[in-house]
C-alpha cells in the first residue's frame, strides 16, 4: 500500500472544485502513475502549481467511483503493469479530470513518502501484476460527478456488486453451477470463463459497456485464491497433481489447466509462489542468478535504489546497460560488502564492460620492480577509463579500500598497502577463481598477495564466456620479473611483457 507523504488538490483542480458547488459538471478522465523524485522537503504551494508529474511512466482510466458523501468521492484506481518492460518504484500519481464541456487538467496529485515508494513489477504473462488505490477525493458537489467512459481496463470491487455475488452466482446451486470436481479440467475452466463472461454481460461495469478480455482476466485473478481452495478439497488433488506434473514435458488439456493454477504466485501453495519465495531480494539471491537483460541506456533512479537498498530488485548477473557505445555488465553484487581497512558497508554492484576501453602499456620498460601501484597503468594509464566511466555512470561510482601490491623483487611481490579504488584492473581470482601464474608461497617466501579478491566474480563464474571478448587485456598480477599477468585473445590465461600495449578493461563498483 503506498503511504502518502502529499495528497493535494492543484490550482486548476481547485478552481474546477469552485465550479461544482455552482452546479458545474464535471469528470474525472484518466490518472497516471510516474517515478519522479522527491525529497520530502517540498512545499505545497510548489506541488499545487504542478500541471503534470515529473516522470509520467503510465497512463490509465479511472477504475471506479463512489460517493461518500455530498462533498467527497471514492476514487478506485487499477494500475496493471500490462506493457511494463522494466519495473520502476511508483512515487507519484496524478488524478486528471475536466469540465464536462471543457479540456482536460491535472486535478489532484499524490505523492509517497520519499522512503517509501511502491514497486511496480514488470510485465509477466504468466502472473500478470497490478497495484490498487483508493482515493478520498474532495469534489465540491459529489451529484455532479462521473467518469470518463470506456476507461476502466479492469475490474474492482467497485464496479461488480461484490466478489461474493462473484462466487455465489460461479458455485449457485442452479444448474449451470461449477462442480468442484471440474476444476482440475481445461473444460472446466472454460465453464468459468464462459459463466465471468455471462456475468459481465448481465451485470455489467459502471459505465454500463462490455468488459474488455483484460477484464475477464482480473476476474479470474480475483476468484483465483478462493477457486484454488476449492480445487485442494477435491478427493483426488494430490494423485492429479502428480499426473498433470509428471508428464514428460508433454502438455495435455488436463495438465494445462492446472498448471494454470501452479502459475500464479498469488495462489497459497502454488509452486510459482514456492519459487518466488525462493528469489529473495538479497545479493546472495541474485548472485545466483545469471540473465543476460538489456536494462537502458542510462542507470534509472530506481536501479540505483534498487542497488542502494541492498534488495536488488529486478537486476541479475549478466544485465548490462549500453552507454557510449559500451555494454557495462552486471559481474557481481556486494562483492566486497564487509572487507577493507576501512569497512565497505555500502550496497554495491561490481561491473565490467564487456569489450576492453583502449589499449596502455604496464610500465615503459619490461619491469614490475613497482608492483601495480608503482605501475604506469596505475599512475597515468587508467586515467581515460576513469574519466570514462565516471561519465558514464555521474556520482554513482563507489570509492572502497582494496590491498594492492606496490613492490616487487625477483618477480615477486614484497610489500603492499590499502588504497582507495574506484577504478582499477581485475585480478586473477576475480576471472578464473583462483591465481594462475602469480607467484605463491615456496615454503620459504611468501609473497605479498593479500587481497580483498578471493572470488571468481559471478558472471564469470555463469557465463564463462563472458571472460574472453577476442582481445589480450591486462590483469594486474605479476607473472615474473618482466612480465603481468593477462587474459589472452585466443581464450587461454597469459601473461605478456610489461612494455607491451594490450587492451585495458577494469573494473568498478557503482552504488
Amino acid at each position: 500500500m503506498l503511504e502518502v507523504y502529499k495528497n493535494l488538490l492543484t490550482t486548476e483542480g481547485t478552481k474546477l472544485h469552485a465550479t461544482t458547488l455552482n452546479g458545474g459538471k464535471m469528470q474525472f478522465t484518466r490518472f497516471e502513475i510516474g517515478d519522479g523524485i522527491y525529497t520530502g522537503t517540498e512545499k505545497d504551494d510548489e506541488i499545487v502549481s504542478m500541471t503534470s508529474l515529473k516522470s509520467v511512466k503510465k497512463s490509465y482510466g479511472i477504475t471506479g467511483i463512489s460517493i461518500v458523501n455530498e462533498n467527497t468521492c471514492r476514487l478506485a484506481l487499477v494500475a496493471t503493469n500490462e506493457g511494463i518492460l522494466t519495473g520502476f518504484y511508483v512515487t507519484e500519481i496524478a488524478i486528471y479530470a475536466k469540465p464536462v464541456d471543457g479540456d482536460e487538467i491535472l486535478y489532484a496529485i499524490i505523492i509517497a513518502k520519499p522512503d517509501t515508494p511502491e514497486w511496480m513489477s514488470p510485465y509477466n504473462e504468466a502472473a500478470p501484476g497490478s497495484l490498487r488505490y483508493y482515493d478520498f477525493i474532495s469534489v465540491g458537489n459529489a451529484s455532479n460527478i462521473t467518469i470518463a467512459p470506456g476507461g476502466a481496463g479492469i475490474l474492482s470491487t467497485d464496479e461488480i456488486s461484490s466478489l461474493e455475488d462473484v462466487k455465489n452466482y460461479l458455485f449457485s446451486d442452479s444448474t449451470t453451477s461449477i462442480d468442484k470436481n471440474s476444476l482440475v479440467s481445461l473444460e472446466g475452466l472454460k465453464h468459468i470463463y464462459d459463466k465471468l463472461n455471462d456475468y459481465t454481460d448481465i451485470h455489467g461495469i459502471i459505465d454500463g459497456t462490455k468488459p474488455k478480455k483484460t477484464v475477464l482476466h482480473s476476474m479470474m485473478d480475483a476468484v483465483g485464491v478462493w477457486l484454488a481452495e476449492k480445487v485442494i478439497t477435491h478427493t483426488n488433488f494430490a494423485d492429479e497433481l502428480r499426473k498433470r506434473l509428471v508428464n514428460n514435458g508433454t502438455a495435455t488439456l488436463e495438465g494445462y489447466a492446472l498448471d494454470a493454477r501452479q502459475a500464479n504466485p498469488n495462489i497459497t501453495g502454488s509452486l510459482a509462489q514456492q519459487i518466488s519465495q525462493l528469489n529473495e531480494e538479497t545479493a546472495g539471491a541474485h548472485n545466483s542468478i545469471y540473465r543476460g537483460k538489456f536494462l537502458g541506456n542510462t542507470v534509472t533512479s530506481a536501479q540505483y535504489e534498487a542497488i542502494s537498498s541492498g534488495k536488488f530488485t529486478d537486476l541479475y548477473i549478466g544485465d548490462y546497460w549500453t552507454i557510449g557505445g559500451v555494454n557495462y555488465r552486471i559481474g557481481a553484487f556486494d562483492y566486497y560488502l564487509n572487507c577493507g581497512d576501512t569497512n565497505t558497508t555500502r550496497h554495491h554492484a561490481v561491473i565490467v564492460p564487456d569489450t576492453s576501453l583502449y589499449d596502455y602499456v604496464m610500465n615503459d620498460t619490461n619491469t614490475t620492480e613497482g608492483a601495480y601501484v608503482g605501475s604506469k597503468m596505475y599512475k597515468e594509464g587508467l586515467t581515460q577509463a576513469k574519466n570514462t566511466i565516471k561519465a558514464a555512470f555521474n556520482g554513482h561510482i563507489l570509492k572502497h579500500r582494496v590491498y594492492l601490491t606496490k613492490a616487487a623483487a625477483n618477480g615477486k611481490p614484497t610489500d603492499g598497502g590499502w588504497y582507495d579504488s574506484e577504478v582499477d584492473l581485475m585480478c586473477e581470482e576475480m576471472v578464473y577463481g583462483s591465481g594462475i601464474f602469480h607467484p605463491v608461497s615456496d615454503g620459504a617466501n611468501i609473497p605479498a598477495n593479500y587481497r580483498v579478491e578471493k572470488s571468481q566474480l559471478p558472471l564469470f563464474a555463469h557465463e564463462p564466456s563472458r571472460i574472453i571478448n577476442r582481445t589480450t587485456w591486462w590483469l594486474r598480477d605479476i607473472a615474473m620479473n618482466s612480465y603481468f599477468a593477462a587474459v589472452n585473445g585466443h581464450g587461454f590465461s597469459a601473461y605478456d611483457r610489461a612494455s607491451n600495449s594490450i587492451s585495458v578493461r577494469p573494473a568498478f563498483c557503482i552504488c
